[in-house]
């Protein structure tokens, strides 16, 4: 059966939801911010954009994709599993605003990633630096093998090329791509400013990892980017590197590589976007934006100050809607597992408390169907100690009051959100 579950406007954010400071407040440092947004399951050998698996090629595992959403550069962090939080299983150097990193890791399919666990690095936010497991996709029909004699020529695709200097040795290489950012309307508007991005991706193809080296640019020797280092089978992604030169990766020669014919990224000048037909403006594409807005053990609820009697400590969790599309059909997750919790719908500026659950509870992700922005979709729950809240004072019913039966809705209206059993209840 299904019940239903009244929403509230987030009209006061909660001092823990990331609300920007008012008007005459002091802000903060600026901060990088590590967030884990993919992972995906590589074959022994794998590489990215590679269809076939190599010899000489990474070892495999699931690759964490990490982005720093924060304002200046990370330092260097780990990963590690959330079963053992204490055991790096892969570091690298810093992280540029905006910039990406995908490191293989080898850990059992049902762990978790914890970025940072040691919290080596002061962030932004402490409560994103976890990605739930992911599920070991079945095994499909073996992947071709690479052809270990052959090497694109950059400019001349099919181009056969030297034999592979033998590894274990990194093998470096990459790709990239420019274009008009025209946001949500698919056409650049008359007036509006143009906003031209690009995207330069570097990756570690061998079997050893790469340390630091330069990227730039290959007639000036303009550096773009300097690379902290570049672990088997990682990749970085980095923005802001538009060049109509072929970019040169490992400029100096600095890494000693199996094939080193394979070091240039051409990123392609973009046309001019089509321009919006005169008419309405057009109306941007409506997109919700999911988040675990408060996660804490509590004695009591968000919207309570005492208790008609003491009960235990809990875990108490409210996810919010602050995009301006509906969120349909949310998932949550509690360290790494599926929970009971599910939301049918959040309309913009909704927010539910689930029913909380008992301690201990480390993590907690929801999800939508749609595609929302994964940054903000987690978050960690402090480990406290708390004593019993304060009980209050219920006054005796008079002879002359009257009852009120509760009324359960049968259908979903503006205000409310439908609901799977077992975690709804209902609120007033």
């Amino acid at each position: 059966p299904l019940t239903t579950a009244t929403l509230t406007p987030s009209l006061t954010p909660s001092p823990t939801s990331g609300t920007p400071a008012g008007p005459g407040a002091t802000p903060g440092p600026a901060l990088p911010n590590l967030v884990p947004v993919s992972g995906s399951w590589w074959q022994p050998g794998q590489a990215a954009s590679r269809w076939c698996v190599s010899p000489s090629g990474p070892p495999g595992g699931l690759s964490v994709c990490v982005v720093n959403d924060g304002s200046v550069a990370s330092g260097p962090f780990a990963l590690a599993a959330d079963t053992a939080p204490g055991s790096v299983l892969a570091s690298t150097g810093d992280l540029m605003p905006g910039e990406t990193v995908c490191l293989l890791v080898d850990l059992p399919p049902d762990a978790g990633v914890v970025v940072d666990p040691a919290g080596a690095v002061a962030e932004s936010s402490e409560h994103d630096n976890w990605f739930p497991p992911v599920p070991m996709p079945p095994g499909g029909a073996p992947r071709p093998t690479c052809e270990p004699t052959r090497t694109p020529d950059p400019g001349t695709p099919g181009t056969p090329g030297p034999t592979r200097t033998p590894g274990p040795l990194p093998d470096l290489t990459g790709w990239g791509w420019w274009w008009m950012d025209v946001g949500p309307f698919g056409c650049a508007r008359p007036g509006d400013p143009q906003v031209w991005r690009s995207e330069l991706t570097v990756v570690n193809w061998g079997d050893a990892d790469a340390g630091a080296f330069r990227v730039a640019e290959q007639s000036s020797d303009t550096t773009l980017a300097s690379i902290p280092d570049l672990p088997a089978g990682a990749i970085r992604r980095r923005d802001a590197l538009r060049s109509p030169q072929p970019i040169r990766i490992d400029a100096d020669d600095a890494v000693v590589e199996q094939d080193e014919t394979n070091n240039l990224a051409y990123i392609p000048v973009p046309t001019q976007a089509p321009t919006c037909t005169p008419g309405p403006t057009p109306t941007p594409f409506p997109r919700p934006d999911v988040v675990v807005e408060r996660a804490e053990v509590r004695g009591l609820g968000f919207d309570e100050v005492c208790v008609p009697e003491l009960r235990p400590v809990q875990v108490y969790v409210r996810v919010a809607n602050r995009g301006n599309g509906d969120a349909e059909g949310i998932t949550v997750e509690a360290d790494g597992y599926r929970t009971g919790w599910a939301i049918r719908r959040l309309r913009p500026g909704e927010h539910v408390d689930l029913q909380p659950v008992d301690p201990p509870v480390h993590w907690v992700r929801a999800r939508p169907l749609q595609w929302d922005d994964p940054s903000n979709n987690s978050r960690r729950v402090p480990q406290v100690t708390l004593t019993p809240p304060p009980t209050c004072t219920v006054a005796t019913p008079t002879a002359t009051s009257t009852p009120i039966e509760p009324t359960v809705t049968p259908t979903a209206t503006p205000g409310t959100a439908r609901a799977f059993l077992p975690w709804a209840h209902q609120r007033r």
